[in-house]
Protein backbone atom coordinates (compact mmCIF):
# COMPACT_ATOMS: atom_id res chain seq x y z
CA UNK A 1 0.00 0.00 0.00
CA UNK A 2 3.05 2.28 0.86
CA UNK A 3 4.67 2.35 -2.33
CA UNK A 4 1.48 1.53 -4.71
CA UNK A 5 -0.28 5.18 -3.48
CA UNK A 6 3.22 7.35 -2.44
CA UNK A 7 4.81 6.40 -5.42
CA UNK A 8 2.85 4.28 -8.25
CA UNK A 9 -0.55 6.00 -8.21
CA UNK A 10 1.48 9.28 -8.69
CA UNK A 11 3.25 8.12 -11.31
CA UNK A 12 -0.19 6.97 -13.34
CA UNK A 13 -1.87 10.17 -12.34
CA UNK A 14 1.06 12.39 -13.21
CA UNK A 15 1.82 10.22 -16.67
CA UNK A 16 -1.76 9.99 -17.43
CA UNK A 17 -2.28 14.12 -16.97
CA UNK A 18 0.87 15.07 -18.69
CA UNK A 19 -0.52 15.65 -22.27
CA UNK A 20 -2.84 18.48 -20.33
CA UNK A 21 0.05 19.69 -19.00
CA UNK A 22 2.20 19.84 -21.71
CA UNK A 23 -0.27 22.16 -23.30
CA UNK A 24 -0.74 24.35 -20.56
CA UNK A 25 1.94 27.30 -20.72
CA UNK A 26 4.05 27.66 -17.07
CA UNK A 27 2.10 24.21 -15.91
CA UNK A 28 4.36 22.67 -12.68
CA UNK A 29 4.36 19.42 -11.43
CA UNK A 30 4.78 19.05 -7.58
CA UNK A 31 6.19 15.79 -6.32
CA UNK A 32 5.49 16.10 -2.41
CA UNK A 33 7.93 13.64 -0.55
CA UNK A 34 9.09 13.61 3.13
CA UNK A 35 11.88 14.22 5.53
CA UNK A 36 11.22 10.40 5.70
CA UNK A 37 13.07 9.78 2.57
CA UNK A 38 16.68 10.80 4.70
CA UNK A 39 15.74 6.92 6.38
CA UNK A 40 15.39 5.00 3.39
CA UNK A 41 18.19 2.50 2.78
CA UNK A 42 17.51 2.66 -1.01
CA UNK A 43 14.72 0.99 -2.58
CA UNK A 44 15.05 -2.62 -3.61
CA UNK A 45 13.24 -2.78 -6.66
CA UNK A 46 12.77 -7.02 -6.00
CA UNK A 47 10.29 -6.12 -3.17
CA UNK A 48 9.50 -2.48 -3.92
CA UNK A 49 6.67 -2.45 -1.41
CA UNK A 50 8.81 -4.05 1.52
CA UNK A 51 5.90 -7.09 1.26
CA UNK A 52 8.77 -10.13 1.56
CA UNK A 53 9.55 -11.22 4.96
CA UNK A 54 8.75 -9.09 7.94
CA UNK A 55 6.55 -6.13 6.62
CA UNK A 56 8.49 -2.85 8.07
CA UNK A 57 5.95 0.14 7.52
CA UNK A 58 7.95 2.90 8.57
CA UNK A 59 10.65 1.51 6.04
CA UNK A 60 8.28 1.31 3.81
CA UNK A 61 6.79 4.80 4.15
CA UNK A 62 10.42 6.00 3.21
CA UNK A 63 11.43 4.16 0.76
CA UNK A 64 8.49 5.23 -0.85
CA UNK A 65 9.37 9.11 -0.20
CA UNK A 66 12.66 8.19 -1.76
CA UNK A 67 10.74 7.23 -5.03
CA UNK A 68 8.88 10.35 -5.02
CA UNK A 69 12.50 12.19 -5.83
CA UNK A 70 13.64 9.53 -7.54
CA UNK A 71 10.62 10.42 -9.84
CA UNK A 72 10.46 14.09 -9.87
CA UNK A 73 14.43 13.86 -11.36
CA UNK A 74 13.51 11.13 -13.88
CA UNK A 75 10.10 13.07 -15.20
CA UNK A 76 12.12 15.91 -15.44
CA UNK A 77 15.25 14.30 -17.02
CA UNK A 78 12.70 12.71 -19.58
CA UNK A 79 10.93 16.38 -20.10
CA UNK A 80 14.37 18.04 -20.93
CA UNK A 81 14.95 15.06 -23.03
CA UNK A 82 11.87 15.89 -25.34
CA UNK A 83 12.58 19.76 -25.54
CA UNK A 84 9.20 20.73 -23.30
CA UNK A 85 9.37 24.29 -21.96
CA UNK A 86 6.24 22.63 -19.54
CA UNK A 87 5.81 21.29 -17.23
CA UNK A 88 8.18 22.19 -14.78
CA UNK A 89 8.50 20.00 -11.61
CA UNK A 90 9.14 21.20 -8.38
CA UNK A 91 9.46 19.18 -4.97
CA UNK A 92 8.26 19.87 -1.67
CA UNK A 93 8.06 18.43 2.09
CA UNK A 94 5.72 19.75 4.78
CA UNK A 95 8.63 18.62 7.45
CA UNK A 96 6.85 18.19 10.94
CA UNK A 97 2.82 18.46 10.29
CA UNK A 98 -0.09 16.72 12.20
CA UNK A 99 -1.77 15.13 10.00
CA UNK A 100 -3.77 11.82 9.80
CA UNK A 101 -1.14 9.95 9.20
CA UNK A 102 -0.67 9.34 12.68
CA UNK A 103 -3.75 8.27 13.70
CA UNK A 104 -2.45 4.36 13.59
CA UNK A 105 1.06 5.47 14.93
CA UNK A 106 1.48 5.99 18.62
CA UNK A 107 5.71 6.47 17.91
CA UNK A 108 4.55 9.47 14.59
CA UNK A 109 1.66 10.42 17.21
CA UNK A 110 4.56 11.12 20.15
CA UNK A 111 6.83 12.98 17.32
CA UNK A 112 4.22 15.26 16.25
CA UNK A 113 3.81 16.27 20.44
CA UNK A 114 7.64 16.27 21.31
CA UNK A 115 8.28 18.68 17.93
CA UNK A 116 4.88 20.89 18.08
CA UNK A 117 4.40 19.52 14.46
CA UNK A 118 2.32 22.18 12.93
CA UNK A 119 -1.03 22.43 11.48
CA UNK A 120 -1.71 21.35 8.27
CA UNK A 121 -2.27 24.71 6.82
CA UNK A 122 1.46 25.76 7.78
CA UNK A 123 3.03 22.27 6.73
CA UNK A 124 1.40 22.77 3.48
CA UNK A 125 3.55 26.11 2.50
CA UNK A 126 5.83 24.24 1.07
CA UNK A 127 3.92 22.82 -1.66
CA UNK A 128 1.87 26.20 -1.93
CA UNK A 129 5.42 27.77 -2.65
CA UNK A 130 7.06 25.08 -5.33
CA UNK A 131 3.87 25.56 -6.78
CA UNK A 132 3.25 28.90 -7.29
CA UNK A 133 7.16 31.05 -6.57
CA UNK A 134 8.20 32.83 -10.24
CA UNK A 135 11.76 32.15 -8.75
CA UNK A 136 11.20 28.32 -8.46
CA UNK A 137 13.62 26.03 -10.83
CA UNK A 138 13.27 23.02 -11.77
CA UNK A 139 13.94 20.55 -9.57
CA UNK A 140 14.00 22.72 -6.60
CA UNK A 141 13.10 21.30 -3.39
CA UNK A 142 11.05 22.85 -0.27
CA UNK A 143 10.81 22.20 3.12
CA UNK A 144 10.30 24.35 6.76
CA UNK A 145 13.43 26.75 7.21
CA UNK A 146 13.63 25.94 11.14
CA UNK A 147 15.48 23.06 12.80
CA UNK A 148 15.96 19.83 11.06
CA UNK A 149 13.17 21.30 8.77
CA UNK A 150 10.89 20.21 11.31
CA UNK A 151 8.71 23.19 11.17
CA UNK A 152 8.74 27.00 9.98
CA UNK A 153 8.67 29.01 6.51
CA UNK A 154 9.26 27.60 2.90
CA UNK A 155 13.20 27.83 1.41
CA UNK A 156 15.19 25.55 -0.83
CA UNK A 157 16.45 22.74 0.85
CA UNK A 158 18.98 19.64 0.30
CA UNK A 159 18.04 15.85 -0.39
CA UNK A 160 20.43 12.73 -0.06
CA UNK A 161 22.77 11.36 -2.49
CA UNK A 162 20.33 8.54 -3.01
CA UNK A 163 17.39 10.70 -4.02
CA UNK A 164 20.05 11.89 -6.80
CA UNK A 165 21.30 8.68 -8.03
CA UNK A 166 20.78 8.47 -11.67
CA UNK A 167 20.84 4.47 -11.89
CA UNK A 168 18.35 4.57 -9.16
CA UNK A 169 16.13 7.12 -11.06
CA UNK A 170 16.25 4.96 -14.17
CA UNK A 171 15.47 1.84 -12.69
CA UNK A 172 12.93 3.00 -10.65
CA UNK A 173 11.42 4.76 -13.86
CA UNK A 174 11.70 1.33 -15.61
CA UNK A 175 10.14 -0.38 -12.93
CA UNK A 176 7.51 1.86 -12.48
CA UNK A 177 6.43 2.04 -16.51
CA UNK A 178 5.75 -2.00 -15.68
CA UNK A 179 4.43 -1.82 -12.77
CA UNK A 180 1.76 0.68 -14.26
CA UNK A 181 1.56 -0.49 -17.80
CA UNK A 182 2.20 3.25 -18.59
CA UNK A 183 5.16 4.80 -20.30
CA UNK A 184 6.19 8.15 -21.35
Amino acid sequence: MQFGVNHLGHFALTLRLLPLLRRQAASRVVVVSSLGHTQSKGINLDDPGNLKGKYNAQQAYFDSKLANLLFARGLQSRLDATGAADPMVVMAHPGMTKSNLSQNSLFVRSLEFMFRAMRPDQGALPQVRAAVDPAAAELDYYGPDGMGELKGYPVKVGMTDAAKDPEAVDALWSYSEDATGLTF
